[in-house]
Parts: structure tokens; C-alpha cells; sequence
């Protein structure tokens, strides 16, 4: 997968599959058990939002693609517009467990994962307006 532009359609079905995958098992406690339940909540909604896009966007899933495999770098913090800006800002926000936690493994490569699929978004062309508008179709709020 060394240029995005011959993303193979089996590996953008895998990266989108891995990512929902990453999502679905996403561990939101209850409520009572953790602080952060409402931020967490937020990131995941976000994440959900940033899949979205990514399913519909081959620029996104290539620059996505091309981040995993190390060929680009991040897009800056306040690239890419207001929403995936502030995306970005809860995730950096979102506090994570340190020492033996039963899911400290599916935690950090989530919130990876999430990261880059943000990035992708912010270094795409049509990224924030599809991101921000997946936001307002889907929000739980």
C-alpha cells in the first residue's frame, strides 16, 4: 500500500472494518463507575462520525492508509477546520489508564486509531464539512 492512489478496494474494506470494529468494542463503562463516561461517549460518537466519512471518502481512507503506513504525517492541530479541531481536542483530553487495567490494550489502540482516522480527515479536501456534517445526522445529543 506504498501510494494511496492504488488503494486496493480489499484494503480499504479492511481499514474500514478494523476501525468499526475498534469502535464496536470501544469500552464505555456505566456511568457511576467512571468520571469520564460523558467525554467518552463524545470521542466514540466522534470516531463513529470520523468512520462515516471515511466509508464515503477515497482521498480520506488513502491519506488514512498512508498515515498507518507511516508515509505522511499528521495533519497540525487546527487543520482541517472547527470540528475535527475540537475532535482532536477531546480525544487529546480524554484521560487513559495507566498500570493493569482489563482494557488498557482495546483502549489505547482505539484512541490511536481514532487519531489518525482524525487526521486523515483534517488533511482531506472535503474533511471537515463531511465530518462535521455526520456529526449533526448522527448526534446523540
Amino acid at each position: 500500500m506504498a501510494d494511496g492512489s492504488n488503494l486496493t478496494h480489499d484494503a480499504s474494506a479492511a481499514v474500514a472494518a478494523e476501525l468499526q470494529r475498534l469502535a464496536d468494542r470501544f469500552p464505555v463503562p456505566q456511568p457511576s463507575w467512571h468520571a469520564q463516561v460523558p467525554e467518552m461517549r463524545a470521542v466514540l460518537h466522534d470516531l463513529r462520525g470520523a468512520i462515516a466519512v471515511l466509508d464515503s471518502q477515497d482521498d480520506a481512507r488513502a491519506e488514512l492508509v498512508r498515515l498507518i503506513d507511516e508515509e505522511a504525517q499528521p495533519a497540525a492541530d487546527g487543520e482541517g477546520g472547527p470540528a475535527l479541531t475540537a475532535a482532536r481536542r477531546r480525544l487529546r483530553e480524554l484521560t487513559i489508564p495507566a498500570g493493569e487495567h482489563p482494557f488498557l490494550d482495546e483502549i489505547v489502540v482505539t484512541i490511536e486509531a481514532a487519531e489518525a482516522a482524525l487526521a486523515a480527515l483534517s488533511a482531506s479536501p472535503d474533511g471537515e464539512r463531511a465530518f462535521a456534517a455526520a456529526l449533526d445526522e448522527d448526534s446523540p445529543w
